[in-house]
């Protein structure tokens, strides 16, 4: 079993519900997602400044040079999903309490009393005050996966999970779980227009 990796989110469609998020806290995601924004991460920690216009459950990526357009899916409340054609591209997000969209690798988000984990590859951890289960499949098809076991613990600041011996440490901010050692990347901002982000962009990328 590998951790879940980059992560973008989405409704699941036909085929059963998906387990990892109901329709209507899906939808509110989308919402939340709609217009344009400048990823300083989308593609990579390291790479370019990227602006991605959202309308309904549709995508625009603007790298500096080309457009390309794409489906925009929430799979959990921490993944979404990106494709264009047969090519899949996943991103772990969360919106902190203050509204603020945080991008990084590995993250959580909280609904309700329970916490989505989102890290590495594959896979989802379900943390509930009752129950910890991790999700193998969970970018594709969730509802067709079945949960497996792990143990989950917290001391009210931090988080420590254990899928199969390995361990991760992941501290609360607010309903955001983000890694023990870096403050969250706050980089990603919602621009006023698709102009005026494409501007911000490349201001970003050409530097002062």
């Amino acid at each position: 079993m590998r951790w879940c990796g980059a992560l973008f989110v989405l409704v699941a469609c036909g085929g059963g519900s998906n387990p990892l998020i109901g329709q209507d806290d899906a939808k509110a995601l989308v919402a939340k997602w709609q217009g344009a924004w400048v990823m300083p991460y989308m593609t990579s920690d390291t790479g370019p400044y990227v602006v991605y216009d959202i309308k309904d459950e549709t995508y625009v990526e603007w790298d500096g040079d080309r457009s390309t357009t794409g489906n925009f899916r929430i799979i959990a409340p921490c993944l979404v999903e990106l494709s264009h054609g047969k090519t899949r591209r996943y991103k772990q997000f969360a919106f902190a309490t203050n509204g603020q969209l945080v991008i990084e690798t590995p993250l959580g988000a909280k609904r309700g009393d329970t916490w989505y984990v989102c890290s590495f590859e594959k896979e989802v951890v379900v943390y509930a005050p009752d129950s910890c289960r991790v999700y193998g499949r969970a970018i594709r098809r969730p509802e067709r996966d079945e949960p497996e076991p792990a143990t989950c613990h917290t001391d009210g600041d931090h988080v420590t999970i254990d899928v199969d011996g390995r361990v991760i440490d992941l501290k609360i901010w607010g309903d955001v779980l983000v890694r023990m050692t870096d403050e969250p990347k706050l980089g990603p901002f919602h621009a006023a227009s698709l102009d005026d982000a494409r501007k911000r962009a490349d201001e970003k990328r050409l530097g002062p």
